[in-house]
C-alpha cells in the first residue's frame, strides 16, 4: 500500500512527457518486467542499507538502460554493488549528500552510463 502511494506520487510530480513505468523492488523485480519488452531510458535505485540483492543487479544488467542512478545510504554496500554494475557501466558522477549533519550517515548519488 505504501509502495503504491510512492508510485502515485512519482507519476503525479515528475515533469515527464513520455510514458514511464515504476517498479518497486525490495528483493526482485515484478514478474511483469521482462527485458524483451521493457526498455527504460534510466533505472533509479534507492535500496535499503543492505544494498541490492544479486537478482536485482542481474535484472538491471539484463534491461541495459543507458543510465542508472544509484542512491545509497551505505558506502560499503554501494561499493559492493558498483563492483558488479561497473562491469557494464561507467561511473559519470558521484555526489555525496549530508542529510543528517549531526550523524555519521551520508547519502550518495551515483550516475552511471552504459559502456560503449
Amino acid at each position: 500500500a505504501q509502495d503504491q502511494v510512492l508510485i502515485d506520487n512519482l507519476k503525479r510530480e515528475l515533469p515527464i512527457e513520455k510514458s514511464f513505468k515504476v517498479a518497486v523492488a525490495a528483493s526482485g523485480f515484478d514478474a511483469g518486467i521482462q527485458a524483451e519488452s521493457f526498455h527504460p531510458d534510466c533505472i533509479i535505485v534507492d535500496p535499503p542499507r543492505k544494498g541490492l540483492d544479486s537478482g536485482v543487479v542481474k535484472k538491471i544488467m539484463e534491461l541495459k538502460a543507458p543510465k542508472i542512478c544509484y542512491i545509497s545510504c551505505d558506502p560499503a554496500t554501494l561499493a559492493r554493488d558498483l563492483k558488479m554494475i561497473t562491469r557494464e557501466y561507467k561511473i559519470e558522477e558521484v555526489t555525496p549528500v549530508d542529510l543528517f549533519p549531526n550523524a555519521a550517515h551520508i547519502e550518495t548519488a551515483v550516475l552511471l552510463t552504459g559502456k560503449a
